[in-house]
């Protein structure tokens, strides 16, 4: 199979097995968790054994290959992320609602975009513009910390404390969105492998 393809079987994947982390650690089930990332692994696996082939290949033009390498790590640093923050252990309901539906609707828009990233590789279009990442936590999950520290609660500080990092390393996945979509952009130019 061509690399594009695997590279969108990667993204629609590991984008998925993030949204699946973050769902869980944020009180969702747990099944997702299990079968999203075991998809991931699956695909990331297929995706590497794609670029040692394309490597392998004389010719390769050094700035295709650092692009494709490019969104390989990108694919893989979204599976990774989720597993660092399910790493955190599963959390029960926020103090702040408002804290936690932000994360979940930050984390399906990063999914959305990765996934539609994927999509565009393997159609060799152009890749969906990259959201512009905040500078500081949303205010909804900023509150919510606050609100959980005023309680004197424990446990509803240290849910807090994970919405707040949550919502931090997705804007960290957004960061690498505008680099990620210039590599999948001169892919995009190439003729399909």
């Amino acid at each position: 199979m061509q690399p594009r393809r695997r590279l969108d079987d990667a993204f629609q994947a590991c984008a998925a097995s993030l949204a699946a982390c973050v769902a869980w650690l944020l009180g969702g089930p747990a099944d997702p968790l299990t079968d999203a990332r075991r998809q991931a692994v699956a695909r990331e696996r297929l995706l590497d054994a794609a670029v040692r082939q394309l490597l392998s290949e004389r010719g390769s033009p050094p700035q295709r290959i650092d692009d494709v390498t490019t969104l390989l790590a990108s694919s893989m640093r979204l599976r990774v992320t989720g597993d660092g923050l399910a790493s955190l252990g599963q959390q029960g309901e926020c103090t702040h609602p408002d804290a936690a539906r932000n994360v979940h609707g930050d984390a399906e828009s990063v999914r959305a975009w990765y996934a539609a990233l994927g999509a565009s590789i393997a159609a060799g279009a152009a890749p969906p513009t990259p959201a512009v990442p905040e500078d500081e936590l949303p205010t909804q999950v900023l509150e919510g910390v606050s609100t959980a520290a005023v309680t004197g609660n424990n446990a509803h500080t240290v849910a807090a404390v994970v919405v707040s990092w949550c919502s931090k390393n997705l804007n960290l996945l957004r960061r690498l969105e505008a680099p990620t979509a210039r590599a999948a952009t001169r892919i995009a130019q190439d003729p399909p492998a």
